[in-house]
């Protein structure tokens, strides 16, 4: 599952090589790269088979695993020092753009860190706040990063105080702390609660040299620095997570303080949109939904945001006429951003996408089987309103009519056991 290449290679070639790999369910770890320092390494997490390895669990009782062990958070252990800075570096002696950050698309405005952790604390409570933001490599000590959602509600905070916001960024980290991070809790919930619920034993974190937080002290590279008030600068093209380039925006300033790492660190890249991307974000939000469904009774199968995070396919055991309809609104509900719901039965492989399609064409009636929503949440960036509505299909067979949809044994389509229970 890793191929490691042990050749020097130029930075501009790498994307195309961890695209293959990709396609090969092979993470990649270059460990020259030309006029850089450290290694890179990427597509750590491009399958649910590496979900599972991290889990121990497999592959098909991931999102199960992952909600039981989230629902016991575990408060962070603060160490003394740790591996992330054993090489610290102040002053003259930084130069940011000496990490091999990538140019992922032809037109990304610049190298970015792409799989960064933006740790902060909020000046009012205290409490810390974990997320993944894009990061644009600007020059030697300067960033620019950007900031929408939770991290941004922070930082106005401290802005209207009238003080900059420290940040640290911590770039090589164990997948637990990377699902926590991408997961989304309500706002005041400690991201790193919950990568100690995944982990099952608290989360090590050690003081920066710099700024007052503490970060994962098993990283591999950590940025210290700060985001002084209005500061903002022109940040941009980027390739998103939908295939477009999101344009160039006003994004803040980043001003590094320290930058410490491993001796031999390793950095980390994400592609947006790869398949290592919709793997990570996909998993917490499948978690969401299939926690609030639960929670109502639904003998639910499993959850799956994999095709796109805009689209979901639900598989239950149903219990009721109209329960596909309700497992829709709840879906559509817990999870704004979701745009298209699919329901079908136990039977279906709804990590097929061939099997669902099957499911729709010869399982639904679109005359009373289909759900519209209009007007409703959906993906905030939207100058067009394209994700401000939302479809819901019900393609589940009349209720308990298993002799009159019996599939045959070799459907071309079919890889599971026949056997409904």
């Amino acid at each position: 599952m890793l191929r490691v290449i042990q050749t020097p290679v130029d930075i501009q070639s790498i994307p195309s090589l961890v695209l293959k790999n990709e396609k090969r369910k092979k993470a990649v770890l270059f460990r020259k790269i030309k006029g850089r320092q450290g290694s890179l390494i990427s597509n750590l997490l491009g399958g649910r088979e590496f979900l599972s390895l991290a889990l121990g669990c497999a592959p098909e009782e991931v999102l199960k695993e992952y909600v039981q062990r989230a629902n016991q958070p575990r408060k962070p252990d603060i160490l003394s020092s740790g591996p992330c800075q054993e090489v610290a570096r102040t002053g003259g002696k930084m130069d940011v753009r000496l990490l091999p950050a990538l140019i992922h698309h032809e037109k990304d405005a610049g190298p970015y860190i792409t799989a960064g952790l933006a740790i902060a604390k909020d000046p009012e409570t205290g409490i810390r706040n974990v997320s993944f933001n894009r990061i644009q490599i600007i020059g030697s000590q300067e960033l620019l990063i950007n900031i929408p959602q939770q991290l941004g509600v922070i930082q106005k905070k401290a802005e209207a105080m009238g003080n900059p916001l420290e940040v640290a960024v911590a770039i090589g980290n164990h997948p637990f702390e990377m699902m926590a991070a991408s997961s989304k809790p309500p706002f005041g919930v400690d991201e790193f609660d919950l990568a100690g619920a995944l982990r099952q034993t608290p989360l090590d974190l050690v003081p920066c040299k710099t700024i007052s937080l503490e970060v994962p002290a098993r990283a591999e590279v950590i940025l210290e620095g700060e985001i002084p008030p209005n500061t903002k600068q022109e940040e941009g093209p980027f390739g998103d997570f939908m295939g477009y380039y999101v344009p160039m925006t006003m994004s803040h300033l980043f001003r590094l303080k320290a930058i410490t790492h491993r001796r031999n660190f390793i950095f980390q890249a994400i592609e947006a949109g790869s398949i290592e991307d919709v793997h990570l974000l996909s998993l917490p939000r499948e978690a969401v939904i299939y926690s609030s469904l639960i929670e109502k009774g639904v003998q639910v199968e499993t959850v799956s945001l994999r095709t796109m995070l805009f689209n979901c396919f639900i598989s239950i055991r149903k219990r009721f006429e109209d329960e596909a309809e309700m497992v829709i609104s709840n879906a559509f509900e817990n999870y704004p951003w979701l745009k298209y719901c699919v329901v079908v039965d136990h039977d279906v492989d709804i990590f097929d996408p061939k099997d669902v399609w099957w499911a729709i064409g010869t399982r639904s009636c679109p005359e009373r089987g289909t759900i519209l929503i209009q007007d409703g949440r959906g993906f905030y960036r939207d100058p067009f309103r394209i994700h401000q509505s939302k479809l819901g299909v019900d393609a589940t067979i009349p209720l308990g009519q298993w002799k009159e949809f019996e599939r045959t044994k070799n459907f071309p389509f079919r890889k599971r056991s026949s056997r409904l229970v």
